[in-house]
């Protein structure tokens, strides 16, 4: 199993002569320069024909599979063989210094589930923002990692009193407050669902959301409901958990 990390996740191809990153719509997009330059610092120096499963964190790029390494297809072997080729890769990027670019996330093994239980809560502590659980003998598979099945993805979602603000005009989203020791700030808009009655200005509403941004909005704010049974004194900032740096 391994920590997953947020952001768009990308394949990039490594070949004789072209470096290319595409997202998981298939569409081809360009990825910053330092981490293009590191890219094409491991072709110059023979890294090449290989493929990775990886993550765009903007200034760098997290590699957390593989599924072709220098030529050899690596689909359908099993993680447990295709995490050493992430060995590999990795013992390459740091020889050529490009680890400030190129990132491995090593996986971390779990024999038992006591150990399984303890890497969650280790990664909770850490404020890590969710892990991939991953069957060792497990071949590649595309996608995010559904529950169940080879992978299983936990996010560790946070919940949160607010107030609503506004009701967006032609819209079913509603911006939403905090109470930050007498002053309301906001923390964004939230959808609400297309079954749900959209919450009036003052209301109290509970939503799940990812992490806060200091000074800015919830990520991937949920609605879960109206809080009739809260007041106000509810809808206080230190309720809410920020990204970790």
């Amino acid at each position: 199993m391994q920590t997953k990390h947020d952001g768009e996740r990308r394949g990039a191809s490594i070949t004789s002569s072209e470096i290319i990153a595409s997202n998981r719509k298939g569409l081809r997009v360009g990825l910053q320069k330092p981490i293009q330059d590191a890219l094409e610092k491991l072709k110059e120096e023979g890294f090449i024909d290989t493929e990775i499963d990886s993550e765009d964190m903007g200034d760098h790029l997290v590699i957390f599979d593989l599924l072709k390494f220098k030529g050899e297809d690596a689909k359908e072997d099993p993680f447990s063989k295709r995490v050493t080729y992430l060995e590999k890769l990795g013992e390459e990027i740091k020889s050529k210094k490009l680890d400030n670019a190129l990132k491995i996330d090593f996986p971390t093994i779990a024999d038992s589930l006591e150990q399984a239980k303890a890497f969650v809560e280790s990664a909770k502590s850490n404020n890590e923002e969710g892990v991939v659980l991953k069957n060792g003998d497990a071949t590649y598979n595309e996608g995010r990692p559904s529950s169940g099945g080879n992978a299983l993805k936990l996010k560790f979602v946070e919940s949160a009193t607010l107030r609503v603000t506004s009701i967006s005009e032609g819209k079913r989203s509603v911006s939403i407050e905090i109470n930050d020791n007498g002053n309301w700030i906001s923390v964004g808009k939230c959808t609400i669902p297309a079954n749900q009655d959209v919450p009036n200005p003052g209301e109290l509403i509970e939503v799940d959301y990812l992490y806060a941004i200091k000074d800015g909005a919830l990520f991937q704010p949920i609605y879960k409901g109206k809080r009739n049974d809260l007041d106000e004194t509810a809808a206080i900032i230190s309720q809410l958990k920020y990204k970790k740096d």
